[in-house]
């Protein structure tokens, strides 16, 4: 049945020049509709353009506010057992302002690790998300990051956050070798574990779909965008 219908009404959409359909393969990136490593070679200029011309940023602060307001109407008694959880990479941290520096070279950066080879992609903190972070920790909420990145990247990772502005979380948790499962799976199990330390988590803030799906994400999940990759 259903096939009978894709023949009827099939529509085939072609990478073309079109800066409309970058921003269509942008947009669906960001909304989990399309799967891949990142955006095709051609939208380079299209990408760069968003991140660069300011939209971007607008676009992080919206999202960023929105939890904000989230937050901001919640009660609470104890602000130290409320946990909310953050990603680092292009959440805390920013490593696509100078993406330029190493090339256009999507897959080739996941593979090696973006955001751990740290002399060769220049990092900067996001500033909404660090206003939020300290907001945050002037109210004594406790606060945790949970990242893909390797254990072996904790003590850089640290000092990254630290020299940023990045102070007084309650917990940081990276990937061990042990860690088996997918990045959905080793955050997923992590957020438990921080639950069953005693804390309620009543948010989780990333820039992947692996960030903010899965058990323990609190009451409302909010997605940073995301144009260059995605962590499937």
């Amino acid at each position: 049945m259903l096939s009978s219908c894709e023949q009827r009404s099939a529509v085939t959409v072609s990478l073309g020049d079109s800066a409309d359909l970058c921003s269509s393969v942008r947009l669906n990136m960001e909304l989990n509709n399309v799967q891949w490593w990142g955006p095709p070679e051609k939208c380079k200029k299209e990408i760069f353009k968003y991140l660069n011309g300011g939209q971007y940023m607008k676009d992080v602060a919206m999202a960023v506010n929105s939890a904000r307001t989230y937050l901001r109407s919640l009660p609470v008694e104890d602000s130290q057992s409320v946990g909310v959880v953050l990603d680092i990479d292009e959440t805390a941290l920013s490593n696509t302002f100078l993406l330029e520096d190493i090339g256009y070279r999507f897959e080739g950066l996941l593979d090696e690790g973006l955001g751990y080879q740290m002399n060769s992609v220049k990092t900067l903190p996001m500033l909404p998300v660090l206003e939020l972070y300290n907001e945050l920790l002037a109210a004594n909420w406790s606060i945790f990051f949970v990242s893909e990145r390797p254990e072996s990247a904790l003590g850089q990772t640290m000092q990254t956050l630290l020299d940023f502005g990045y102070k007084g979380w309650r917990g940081i948790f990276l990937r061990s070798l042990a860690d088996s499962e997918n990045v959905q799976g080793f955050k997923s199990n992590k957020r438990i574990e921080i639950e069953k330390q005693g804390y309620r988590i009543v948010c989780t803030i990333g820039d992947q779909w692996s960030d903010i799906t899965g058990p323990a994400t609190g009451n409302r999940t909010f997605k940073l965008p995301n144009p260059i990759y995605q962590i499937l």
